[in-house]
Order: structure tokens, then C-alpha cells, then sequence
């Protein structure tokens, strides 16, 4: 019974820094999951404006997770717009030229908000949307 004190002693430092790791792997885990999805905005931000040179339309609107079929020759093969960690929405109402055409990107977890944020504050434009963000392509009175 003498034991008892001096194990949970030495246990307890154990504890911590497995804890201190497990966090530190999550926050790495994030910037890998920020650098994603900030390399897919650029992929669907260059399809969009593939497919409106083309068509000079945008995409009409989809639901999250749904890849507008518009897109689906113009986008890289490997991109998924529905994930355990995030959603993509595309956001566009076709050809009017006064809309918002950009992408919402739903359900980000924990710190990836933030990590995000931080990734895309330089050259990408992007609104905060609650705990989502909205990456913006195309803005009302802006034109191409």
C-alpha cells in the first residue's frame, strides 16, 4: 500500500504528455486537412472559371456534397466534395451577374476553422459563415 502514491506519481507525467501529443497530432492533422481543402478551392476556382469562359455562365448551385455535373470534366479527379472532416456546397444562381458564386464549405471540425482562416486570409477571399466559411470566386458588383 506504500506503492500506491508513488505509482500514480509516475503515471500521472505520462498522462500529460501523452495528452500534450495527442493534441499536437490533432493540430498537425488540420494544417494537413487546411492545406487540402485551400488546394481544392483553387482546383474549383479554376473550373469555374473554366466553365464560365466557356459558357459565360457560372454553374448553377448545388446541395452540400453534391458535385455540380458542370463540373465534374473540369474538376481534378481526386477531389471530394463530401468528407468525415468537411462538406463542400457550391454556391452560384447561374448567370446573373450580380450573385455570389463561391463555395460553402460545411461541418469543419474542431480547430480546422481556425487553421483554414488563418490559411486563406492571404490572396484568397473567403467570409466566415458561423463556425463554416464561404470561399468567395465571384462577388456581387465585382466583375471578372
Amino acid at each position: 500500500s506504500t506503492l500506491f502514491p508513488y505509482t500514480t506519481l509516475f503515471r500521472s507525467p505520462y498522462r500529460v504528455l501523452g495528452g500534450i501529443a495527442v493534441m499536437r497530432y490533432l493540430d498537425l492533422q488540420n494544417d494537413a486537412l487546411a492545406g487540402k481543402v485551400a488546394s481544392d478551392m483553387e482546383g474549383i476556382r479554376l473550373a469555374a472559371i473554366a466553365y464560365h469562359a466557356d459558357t459565360e455562365t457560372w454553374p448553377p448551385g448545388g446541395g452540400a456534397g453534391e458535385i455540380p455535373p458542370a463540373f465534374v470534366p473540369l474538376l481534378p479527379g481526386n477531389l471530394k466534395w463530401d468528407t468525415e472532416q468537411y462538406t463542400y456546397a457550391w454556391l452560384s444562381e447561374g448567370g446573373e451577374p450580380d450573385n455570389l458564386v463561391g463555395v460553402h464549405i460545411v461541418g469543419l471540425r474542431e480547430g480546422l476553422t481556425e487553421k483554414l482562416r488563418a490559411r486563406l486570409v492571404f490572396g484568397s477571399p473567403f467570409a466566415p459563415y458561423g463556425d463554416d466559411i464561404i470561399y468567395i470566386i465571384k462577388s456581387p458588383g465585382i466583375s471578372m
